[in-house]
Formats: structure tokens, C-alpha cells, sequence
């Protein structure tokens, strides 16, 4: 395995370990600001005050179910296709 593809999978492995302790992340994909937000119902993602998805109850399936522009959000971080801007 080259670096790159090792740097991409810890990266990921790092967003998975926030997701699973209820954080929530806002990042950049596309030049667009996006927010996976968490709450008592379960998470979904956020365009501002947008809601772009479903809410998903278990973490795997909101990371394996919603998309944006086609890409799934386990995707889009496993190809460090986003820039995260905070971690909530």
C-alpha cells in the first residue's frame, strides 16, 4: 500500500472514530459548506439551513446511505475528496 492510500485510510478511520463518539463535521466538498449534523432522532446532512437527507439512526448507514451529488459521504472521505472545517 502507498502512502497516499494509507494517509486516505487514516483519515477515514479518523472520521469514522468521530462519528461513532457523536461528533458532528462540518466540511468543503465541491467549493460547497456541508454539516453532518447528530441529534436525538440520528444524523443527516445539512446545505446551511438545508436539510439534504434523510435521518439515519445508525452512524454506518448515514456514512453508507447519503449522498451528495451522487457520492456517498463514506466515499467522498476515503478519497479525501472534502476539506473538514470543524469538528464539532
Amino acid at each position: 500500500m502507498d502512502n497516499k492510500n494509507s494517509s486516505d485510510h487514516s483519515r477515514y478511520n479518523e472520521l469514522l472514530a468521530h462519528i461513532k463518539h457523536g461528533r458532528e463535521i462540518e466540511f468543503l466538498y465541491q467549493g460547497q459548506e456541508y454539516f453532518i449534523s447528530k441529534s436525538i432522532e440520528g444524523r443527516a446532512l445539512w446545505n446551511g439551513k438545508t436539510q439534504l437527507s434523510q435521518i439515519y439512526k445508525d452512524d454506518d448507514d448515514a456514512l453508507n446511505f447519503i449522498e451528495v451529488n451522487g457520492k456517498k459521504l463514506k466515499d467522498l472521505f476515503k478519497e479525501s475528496k472534502v476539506v473538514i472545517q470543524t469538528i464539532f
